[in-house]
């Protein structure tokens, strides 16, 4: 990248030299046989004679190669040490401004009748150095309902994979571009994501989203806390309280109703009750044999009323 690259072929034409119409140099080849998905194409057009280069064409959407710095030569040279027969040197002469994904360069040659062969070289092809491109620019309109430290206005993107089309912005959040659809693909970096609000704030997420998960876990941390409050228990990742106590466990541990402390508190409830069915009906224990005619036990002692 930024050098001059040079490649010479030599091409041997049945007619002679002065048959052959133009040489064709693909870069960026994905692989043999597929010659057209080249990244930029170079055509280098030959006067009938084979003496002079009438043009060269260049086919480069993606900007790889710099256009000023392209030409060639032509001279008509042996084919073989023998000189038995006479081939036409083509060399072309350009500078790459970015390296292409793909090293094969396909070659072209054609007469003018129409007649051409592909080439494919992708021994020993690399090309190596940082981009002369400037980065290409965009700017997205930034919905509130995502998870990301801004929330409305406009985001400023800069592509960083020109091949994948990934985009990063100033918050060095990444974001996929397909189809005309923009996608965030990473969070931000917190050094934990549950401590901060955006989770909290998202609204009219689907499942496909790719923050869905992150969001689905923060739901779920906040449902344990109301869960700790209701039972008035510690979770297993709590030290144990100062004043001494009991760790309770819940879900598909141990059920706290079982405990000593519960079952405490459970008589003591019992006990209030029994006071109370006494003072409002007159209520008188009975013994345990006497449980047929009794609505109801809760300590081993049936009820029955004095009216």
């Amino acid at each position: 990248v930024g050098k001059l690259n040079t490649i010479a072929v030599k091409v041997f034409e049945n007619g002679g030299v002065g048959h052959i119409n133009r040489v064709e140099f693909a870069l960026g080849v994905p692989e043999v046989g597929k010659y057209w998905d080249s990244e930029a194409l170079i055509e280098v057009w030959i006067q009938r004679g084979g003496h002079e280069i009438k043009e060269i064409k260049i086919f480069d959407d993606l900007n790889i190669i710099e256009d000023e710095s392209v030409s060639a030569f032509l001279g008509q040279v042996d084919c073989n040490p023998d000189g038995f027969s006479q081939c036409l040197l083509v060399s072309l002469d350009y500078m790459y401004r970015e390296a292409p994904q793909y090293n094969v360069i396909g070659i072209k040659p054609s007469d003018f009748r129409g007649y051409a062969t592909q080439f494919y070289f992708n021994d020993g092809v690399e090309v190596l150095g940082e981009s002369l491109n400037a980065p290409a620019t965009m700017r997205i309109a930034q919905a509130h309902a995502t998870y990301h430290p801004q929330r409305g206005g406009y985001l400023e993107l800069t592509q960083i994979d020109r091949y994948q089309n990934i985009w990063a912005d100033k918050y060095g959040i990444q974001w996929h571009i397909e189809d005309g659809l923009i996608k965030q693909i990473t969070l931000p970096d917190y050094e934990n994501p549950m401590d901060n609000d955006y989770i909290g704030t998202v609204e009219g997420m689907k499942r496909d989203h790719p923050l869905f998960k992150q969001y689905m876990l923060e739901q779920q941390q906040k449902a344990l806390e109301v869960l700790k409050d209701i039972l008035g228990a510690y979770s297993l990742n709590k030290p144990m309280p100062e004043n001494g106590g009991t760790i309770y466990f819940y879900g598909s541990e141990t059920d706290y109703r079982y405990t000593e402390e519960f079952q405490l508190q459970l008589d003591l409830e019992s006990d209030k009750m029994q006071q109370l069915l006494q003072d409002l009906y007159n209520y008188n224990e009975l013994p345990i044999n006497n449980f047929e005619d009794c609505a109801r036990s809760l300590k081993g002692v049936c009820y029955e009323s004095e009216h």
